[in-house]
């Protein structure tokens, strides 16, 4: 079994999306659809999914790209 992070296409978002947590986690985590907004609303955002093999299997992970105005380093 192999775990991979991948940008996610539009099917992988609606799949993204449709994972759900746990009802003893819901209180301390955002949904998938709320971090894909936010993400999608910030340029300097990536939004990645974590997947074994082409099934979605965890809630997307954001991966912050540092422009010139935001400054920053991701290394």
């Amino acid at each position: 079994m192999t775990v991979v992070l991948k940008t996610l296409a539009e099917t992988g978002r609606r799949a993204v999306v449709a994972l759900n947590v746990t009802n003893d986690q819901d209180d301390f985590v955002a949904s998938n659809a709320e971090s894909l907004e936010e993400a999608d609303e910030n340029p300097d955002c990536v939004p990645l999914g974590i997947f074994v093999g082409d099934q979605p299997v965890a809630s997307p992970c954001t991966r912050w790209m540092p422009t010139t105005e935001t400054g920053g380093s991701i290394d």
